[in-house]
């Protein structure tokens, strides 16, 4: 099971950003280095670009004759010296370059360049030379993992949609409702310190929590009044419904599919469909539960009316370590409670569904 710790060590690990970082420290902690960049084109022509200090507009493979795209054309590393780099190039005015080494490494789906720049005089040595070919080799094949990771997440939401679309025409009411919880659950997620690289699947997850009510007949999903033990018996089963629909498809992304199948479950055990108890239950599966209750409490039903935020609040702080887990309902209760009206009101909206009203 995952917990609030193992996502964010998962993602130290899988995170081009923080492996770039590591990269930086050591170009310019034992080479002394001023800047340093790293890009990656993929063989479509993708340009992902990293950069360690805010200075070019534009990646500078896109320039025809950067000192990276002819390392690139070469794929052989190059150095040029006394480089003067021209205001439409960069952020700043004009940047004057003592040295800039590129050394590019070929990948399977495309290529990367690591650059660094020095604005006093340097000589590399061949240590250094080797040290930025590991470096090279290291960062490219992270921001290859990142961009293949982006084409998959692009090809997920297209999956999203889909499915949201065929749950709406069930019932709008559900799309809307999910909508909001995954609002809640990004929200939450920062509050909570969950490392931003998680954000995309914590939203798979919690856009898609409800998708197993597809299952379910219009008897059930429409009734006006309130449901008989039985007909509750049979809504109970659409977080495993909707846990085996997405199994296949969503492989890749286990935080989000644990979610689907436990965002009922209750710090207590006394939830379903498994009976899982505190930290038995998937961190992201107990944010998301608190987000979706939080939504349920503050909506009108067809037999409730919906709580006001601060009675919703107020019930939350109730169910702190029975039905909620601590922790989320201690983080969510630090968030503005007009953050959380804005929510309520679809004045905030940080869900990747498509509006399809729109």
């Amino acid at each position: 099971m995952w917990t609030q710790d193992s996502l964010i060590v998962r993602s130290e690990y899988t995170d081009a950003r923080k492996i770039f970082s590591d990269i930086v420290d050591i170009l310019k902690t034992r080479m002394r280095a001023d800047v340093v960049w790293l890009q990656y084109v993929s063989r479509a022509g993708q340009v992902f670009f990293f950069q360690s200090d805010e200075l070019f507009n534009l990646p500078p493979l896109k320039w025809s004759q950067s000192v990276c795209g002819r390392a690139l054309a070469s794929r052989r590393l190059v150095c040029a010296t006394n480089c003067e780099l021209t205001p439409s190039e960069l952020v700043n005015k004009r940047v004057f370059f003592s040295l800039v080494a590129a050394d590019p490494v070929e990948l399977g789906d495309g290529c990367a360049v690591l650059t660094a720049g020095w604005f006093r005089e340097h000589v590399l040595t061949e240590e250094e030379r080797r040290t930025i070919d590991l470096c090279a080799k290291l960062g490219g094949v992270a921001l290859e993992s990142e961009a293949r990771y982006r084409q998959l997440l692009d090809s997920y939401h297209g999956l999203i949609s889909g499915l949201v679309l065929a749950l709406e025409m069930r019932d709008f009411e559900t799309v809307a409702h999910s909508r909001r919880v995954t609002t809640y659950t990004l929200l939450l997620a920062e509050r909570l310190g969950v490392d931003a690289s998680l954000h995309d699947e914590l939203a798979l997850g919690a856009a898609l929590h409800d998708v197993g009510k597809i299952a379910l007949s219009d008897a059930i999903l429409r009734k006006p009044g309130k449901l008989t033990n039985a007909e509750y018996a049979l809504v109970q089963q659409h977080p495993v419904l909707g846990y085996n629909m997405l199994r296949s498809s969503l492989r890749p992304f286990p935080i989000a599919l644990e979610m689907v199948r436990h965002h009922h479950e209750r710090f207590d055990g006394a939830g379903y469909p498994d009976r899982l108890a505190g930290e038995d239950i998937p961190f992201a599966a107990r944010m998301l539960a608190l987000a979706d209750a939080f939504d349920v409490m503050t909506s009108d039903r067809p037999y409730k009316q919906a709580m006001s935020i601060e009675e919703a609040l107020r019930e939350v702080r109730a169910c702190r370590g029975t039905q909620f887990c601590p922790q989320c309902v201690d983080a969510f209760l630090a968030i503005e409670p007009a953050t959380l009206n804005a929510v309520r009101e679809g004045e905030l909206d940080l869900s990747p569904i498509v509006d399809m009203r729109s």
